[in-house]
């Protein structure tokens, strides 16, 4: 049989032609780095945002939280001596005193008798770091402090710094009443491990014989911790050379009790 007009010469075997299929655009080596090339730099900038707007605030707060304990941790301990007067209104002890005007400052009440008095200097770097991170706003007042130190409320497993201040022993001047007034400060550890306090005020009522400021000039020593109780400590304090305690405890609810032990400011 002749071959057929319709196909071409020298085809006896069969030609095949084979296409192969493209691959997706995702497998595409080019499309690839096209898209990590895009992709990081967007992903860096969202990190970046995200730092910005949550890790970064964390972050500073953890590290504020942190100085600010090791702060607390610094000034638990400190106490100074015994026998330091840290307030003096006798007119003659307040200017030997004020001869250190390293350690002590005058408080000039104008208008109200004696015309000076002397207090001891807070303690230059624990207590003004307290105040410049804003943990008690005291220094706005003319006041020295007594008492400043760790103090516990076992009642309610309470950690705290105590900062005990004078605000005025002008008994009958300021109020019609006969007391010396106090302003106190507690410090503590809150469980997040922030640093919580709480400021209040307190007043002492001391005999109607002291309410004569002309007549009568009041002392005081540094404040002293209890090493046989946490939550208690003694205020040596003297009127017109006249020595006596006050003793100093938080109660249950954690707030500031004083009571006169002995001397002039007992009220019999």
């Amino acid at each position: 049989m002749a071959p057929s007009n319709d196909e071409p010469a020298g085809s006896g075997a069969q030609a095949h032609v084979s296409y192969s299929t493209p691959l997706p655009l995702w497998k595409q080596r080019r499309f690839a780095r096209w898209v990590i090339g895009t992709a990081t730099p967007l992903l860096i900038i969202a990190c970046f945002f995200l730092w910005r707007a949550s890790v970064g605030p964390a972050w500073h707060r953890w590290e504020e939280r942190r100085e600010a304990k090791a702060l607390w941790e610094q000034c638990l301990p400190y106490t100074r001596p015994a026998d330091q007067v840290v307030y003096e209104e006798d007119l003659s002890q307040a200017r030997l005193l004020l001869q250190d005007s390293a350690h002590y400052q005058a408080l000039n009440w104008a208008g109200t008798p004696p015309p000076l008095r002397a207090a001891a200097r807070r303690p230059p770097d624990l207590q003004a770091a307290l105040l410049d991170q804003g943990h008690y706003n005291a220094l706005a007042w003319e006041t020295t402090t007594l008492f400043f130190h760790e103090l516990n409320n076992p009642q309610l497993h309470e950690h705290m710094l105590m900062i005990l201040e004078l605000e005025s022993t002008l008994a009958g001047v300021k109020d019609s009443k006969n007391i010396w007034s106090f302003d106190y400060t507690e410090i503590l550890l809150t469980p997040p491990g922030d640093l919580g306090w709480r400021g209040m005020k307190y007043e002492l009522l001391v005999p109607r014989a002291l309410n004569n400021p002309a007549q009568t000039t009041v002392r005081f020593f540094a404040g002293q911790p209890d090493p046989a109780d946490a939550a208690h400590f003694i205020l040596p304090y003297a009127v017109n050379d006249e020595p006596g305690i006050i003793d100093g405890w938080t109660d249950p609810m954690s707030q500031l009790v004083l009571k006169v032990r002995t001397g002039p400011a007992l009220v019999k």
